[in-house]
């Protein structure tokens, strides 16, 4: 179905100009090509403006000039993704400040409220049912009426009455740039990439954007059953995987090589012209054991079993259970030995131990790590570090190389989606997350004060260095006898008491270590301001 969309990047604010931006621009590039490359939108069908384009007036006039397409048709999505500085409410942006924004007396310029632009949602939704708004935050503006604004991105889809709002961060929180582009947009189209076409409720969206170092996105209406961001381009050709009935048995003719996963639901069509037609589908089924190249479906309509032409087909309409590993390698014959280790590796029946989710890919956009030639061994391979929490701070390859071995690719296969299995899980508890206090200092033995065995006990010297969700640790020392030592002190500011693991995830060897506790159980954490160190204060 048709998207229309409205994308604004505003870097540079004249009567702000401490308060200017670097990525606004280039993140509302990134999501304007996404529409375009992946969602195969037309360039008529998006309103583009950036910096000076984006005055009060010239957003005013994009609004206006949604409001009144007549193009715009019932179930046809509408998109406004913004990107700059904005007043940040609880549940999303309220105001948005345009690139002319001045408090001046002489020829003041206001900022556009939420009610304002939401008012030009309204008369598209006479015609359209789906209205999708974007917005990130990111810097801090002050003196805005007194108030404070952070820069803001917001994706919104329509719920009834209310526009559906995806934004960058929580109130109180800045949208994070590295090296030019927000944390948030990255990870939100590498989010979207992955799924592809399947529809992608407001639940699952806040769900499933991996976590951001520093930032806590939020969406209003989570609730809302209405998909977030289709895919418009109904990219049915290359989704619709072939499905017989043979045996009582209904097979799809692809498996778990393809991304198909265990949990994923499927819409049934005799032919693929059915789709066009808006035929009903026959029937809907669920992925229920899934091979490398074949699955098996069961029906979850009510009824029998419908019976199935030489052209079925099968529409997946909800992914399954997330992958825990995605790779990228090229269809090149250099790396057959890397994909009949994955092969086997999908086919292995591993009963009795952790069986892990893989898929195998040659998109780079969408991969966890990718597999690429060894410059210095046609014996090995490098493997690539597609992670944007890692490849944001410079890390973008593993320092050993993959060796052309079965068995080792496969240890390397099982360690990689063991890693990333339990990395993904690390989702934030929003009723606990901004209580938690998190501070990292470089330490020093004290020249006064001294453990029982006589040795000065290790204090902290520094500022925190653990800011924006990083933290930037002073590595080395003096000598190589004594190297820099640092420590962290987590401080619970929450009404619960809690009971801490934590654990280190090395990108270098994608090994998982316990750091505390190590053998006994977690010590309470108490509540209301409670603190835990680890590494000095006789924690080790």
């Amino acid at each position: 179905r048709p998207l229309f969309a409205l994308v604004i990047g505003i870097d540079s604010y004249p009567n702000l100009s401490s308060q200017s931006l670097v990525g606004a621009c280039s993140d509302a590039d990134a999501f304007e090509a996404y529409l375009k490359t992946d969602l195969g939108v037309s360039a008529d069908k998006i309103i583009s403006l950036r910096n000076s384009e984006a005055t009060r007036s010239g957003i005013i006039s994009g609004l206006t000039s949604l409001a009144v397409n007549q193009n715009i048709q019932p179930d046809d999505v509408v998109v406004l993704y913004y990107a700059g500085l904005a007043e940040q409410n609880h549940d999303g942006p309220a105001y948005l400040i345009p690139q002319d924004w001045s408090d001046s007396k002489q020829q003041p310029v206001e900022p556009i409220s939420r009610q304002d632009w939401t008012s030009f949602i309204s008369e598209v939704e006479k015609r359209s049912k789906n209205v999708v708004s974007g917005s990130k935050s990111r810097g801090i503006v002050t003196g805005l009426k007194g108030k404070t604004v952070e820069r803001s991105d917001v994706p919104a889809t329509k719920f009834d009455a209310v526009p559906l709002i995806f934004s960058a961060c929580s109130r109180g929180e800045s949208a994070i740039e590295d090296k030019g582009k927000g944390r948030f947009t990255a990870t939100l189209l590498k989010m979207l990439r992955r799924n592809g076409a399947v529809p992608l409720s407001p639940y699952k969206a806040l769900y499933n954007i991996p976590q951001i170092a520093g930032q806590n996105p939020q969406c209003s209406n989570v609730s809302s059953n209405l998909s977030f961001l289709d895919n418009p381009k109904g990219s049915f050709a290359t989704e619709a995987y072939p499905v017989s009935y043979t045996d009582e048995r209904m097979t799809l003719g692809v498996g778990s090589a393809l991304g198909i996963a265990p949990g994923s639901q499927f819409a049934i069509y005799q032919r693929l012209e059915d789709i066009s037609t808006s035929t009903e589908p026959i029937m809907t089924c669920e992925a229920e054991l899934v091979a490398a190249f074949s699955t098996t479906l069961k029906s979850i309509s009510t009824g029998p079993v419908s019976p199935l032409g030489p052209s079925a087909i099968a529409i997946i309409t909800k992914a399954g259970i997330p992958h825990d590993l995605i790779l990228s390698t090229p269809a090149d014959t250099v790396f057959k030995p890397i994909h009949q280790s994955a092969l086997a590796f999908l086919d292995s029946d591993r009963s009795g131990t952790e069986s892990y989710r893989l898929w195998i890919t040659s998109n780079d956009n969408i991969s966890d790590l990718g597999i690429k030639r060894s410059a210095a061994n046609s014996s090995t391979f490098q493997v690539a570090v597609h992670d944007t929490r890692a490849t944001v701070h410079g890390f973008d390859e593993l320092p050993h190389p993959l060796v052309l071995d079965s068995n080792l690719i496969s240890q390397f296969l099982n360690k990689s989606a063991h890693f990333y299995r339990y990395l993904n899980r690390s989702y934030l508890n929003h009723t606990i997350g901004k209580g938690i206090i998190v501070e990292a200092f470089r330490l020093e033995e004290s020249d006064t004060e001294f453990d029982d065995e006589g040795f000065g006990v290790l204090l902290p010297v520094t500022r925190n260095l653990f800011q924006s969700g990083v933290a930037h640790l002073e590595i080395g020392g003096n000598s190589e006898e004594s190297p820099s030592i640092h420590g962290f002190k987590i401080t619970n500011n929450t009404p619960h008491d809690l009971y801490p693991s934590v654990f280190y995830f090395d990108n270098s060897d994608l090994s998982i270590a316990n750091y505390y506790p190590k053998e006994k159980a977690s010590e309470v954490l108490k509540k209301n301001g409670g603190s835990l160190t680890l590494g000095y204060n006789h924690v080790g």
